[in-house]
């Protein structure tokens, strides 16, 4: 690299570090996004006003739904006769909140959207980290039985029928 671009690249890490911009990639290409740290939490915070999609909940909800999931876990590894190590080890007694983050879906910005500062503009990509949530054990086992399911399926209807 030439001297002006690791002049650059110091730039964008000291503004990183300095909480002024975020930088990501995009939900599809693998283009960089690089948004005003003040942006960013509006086209958040739009996105998850969709009442459609998303609700408040409460951390006493969320215990209890986990405590549900592990009652359930337990009825159905009895049912199959699974060993009761496995059902134990399957049972999750620490458990981490969930964590939402996105990606920018920069192939859904019109023509000079990607200099906007109106959120409005920006359509996200949500994505839930889901390691040390309550599905995090069972969903292991559920994608070692999908493996034989192709990933790229146009719909809903279609992996049922392979699952099936």
């Amino acid at each position: 690299m030439t001297n002006d671009q690791w002049d650059g690249l110091r730039e964008v890490r000291k503004r990183v570090a300095d909480g002024k911009i975020r930088l990501s990639v995009s939900d599809k290409g693998g283009e960089f996004m690089v948004l005003p740290c003040s942006l960013d939490p509006e086209i958040t915070e739009l996105h998850l006003n969709d009442a459609s999609v998303y609700g408040h909940s409460t951390e006493k909800a969320f215990l209890t739904q986990c405590h549900r999931l592990n009652t359930l876990w337990v009825s159905i590894g009895r049912t199959a006769k699974l060993d009761r190590m496995l059902i134990r080890k399957l049972n999750l007694d620490t458990l981490s909140c969930l964590v939402f983050y996105s990606l920018i879906k920069t192939h859904k910005l019109s023509n000079g959207g990607e200099k906007s500062a109106n959120a409005s503009d920006y359509k996200i990509r949500p994505i839930i980290s889901c390691v040390g949530g309550p599905t995090d054990c069972i969903s292991n086992i559920v994608g070692q039985l999908l493996r034989y399911v192709p990933s790229h399926l146009p719909n809903t209807n279609e992996f049922l029928v392979r699952l099936r």
